[in-house]
């Protein structure tokens, strides 16, 4: 690892909790929110780089799925406006 767990800010982990309110998912006993910075290059010769490339790899298809969920949105958008533009 990069760095060691950390608090959310204040600030964030407020909207953190206002989005869960907004979507009405229960936070239970409190919401324990952290953040670390993880770099596999640094954490090569550590005993966490398994489970270090593990959680990136996780990262990386969470990333992936949701670009692939934007950009099928703005396909669909652009394909709706080149519609609307054709019929004039």
């Amino acid at each position: 690892m990069a760095s060691k767990e950390k608090d959310v800010p204040d600030p964030l982990l407020s909207l953190i909790k206002k989005k869960h309110e907004e979507k009405s998912l229960e936070i239970g006993a409190g919401l324990d929110v952290k953040w670390r910075v993880m770099n596999w290059k640094l954490d090569s010769d550590s005993d966490d780089s398994v489970e270090t490339r593990k959680l990136l790899s996780k990262a990386v298809a969470i990333f992936h799925v949701s670009m692939q969920v934007f950009l099928l949105y703005l396909v669909f958008d652009l394909n709706q406006l080149l519609s609307l533009v054709m019929k004039f």
